[in-house]
């Protein structure tokens, strides 16, 4: 049985393309989300690619029912942290509860880096921009952006 609640299904047609690039779960990996919404591309990267004692996923959402280019809700973050719960490596995920503008350049100035990122916080265009450049400065050597609602 599935223990976790989504009430959209925008992942799924991503998988078999994410999946072209993660062959292992055995591998060290870092993975920076923008935007989380409810957890099921978080729980989803948990549960398949997080298993090496190192791995680790840092996420970045201010969960703001107010924004009016995503539908939350004031129970989205809830939902959130119950499906985090629920997967096979809470511990691994690291919460940053802030706009990504606010955050990125912190994790800049910390020298953090990451081997995979996925953009999908803002849906304006200015703000997508500003997650770009400094997703760009994150990134790993041979590290890939995943982009989220591109053409959308």
């Amino acid at each position: 049985m599935n223990p976790y609640v989504f009430t959209t299904n925008w992942f799924e047609f991503q998988k078999p393309v994410i999946e072209k690039y993660f062959h292992s779960s055995t591998s060290k990996i870092s993975i920076l989300e923008i935007g989380c919404f409810e957890g099921r591309s978080t729980t989803f990267y948990i549960d398949n690619y997080l298993s090496h004692p190192e791995s680790s996923i840092t996420c970045i959402d201010p969960f703001l029912p107010e924004d009016a280019t995503t539908p939350l809700t004031c129970d989205t973050y809830k939902t959130f942290l119950s499906n985090i719960s629920a997967s096979q490596h809470p511990n691994k995920v690291f919460l940053h509860r802030e706009l990504s503008e606010n955050i990125l350049p912190l994790l800049k100035i910390q020298n953090k880096k990451y081997n995979y990122i996925s953009i999908d916080g803002s849906h304006l265009k200015e703000k997508v921009l500003i997650d770009t450049i400094f997703s760009f400065l994150l990134l790993e050597d041979g590290g890939i952006i995943f982009f989220d609602d591109y053409g959308a």
